[in-house]
């Protein structure tokens, strides 16, 4: 199993099953253990607010994001953020230790 990184336009791919690019980024993420940072957990928490959700999809968000697990390697994260090309889609793996 490998340890997945997600920003959070890949958490918005795989939040949406409709999306064009769900598919890829499911095969990509399946059967991977799925991490995101601080930041990406702040922005998904905005979502809610800023686009005035009701409660189902609030509810639908949180059950999503249970599911993948908050990185504590900070540093990591800033290193595989900015070795990304400006605007690309991020999915790093990383090396996991607790």
């Amino acid at each position: 199993m490998k340890y997945l990184l997600l920003d959070t336009d890949a958490v918005s791919i795989l939040f949406k099953p409709g999306h064009q690019l769900y598919h890829d980024s499911f095969d990509i993420a399946a059967g991977n253990h799925l991490l995101i940072s601080f930041m990406t957990l702040a922005e998904l928490a905005l979502w809610p607010v800023r686009n005035n959700w009701g409660a189902e999809r609030r509810t639908a968000l949180k059950n999503f994001i249970a599911f993948i697990q908050l990185c504590s390697q900070t540093r990591l994260v800033v290193d595989a953020v900015n070795s990304a090309a400006p605007g690309s889609f991020v999915v790093v793996e990383i090396p996991y230790a607790r």
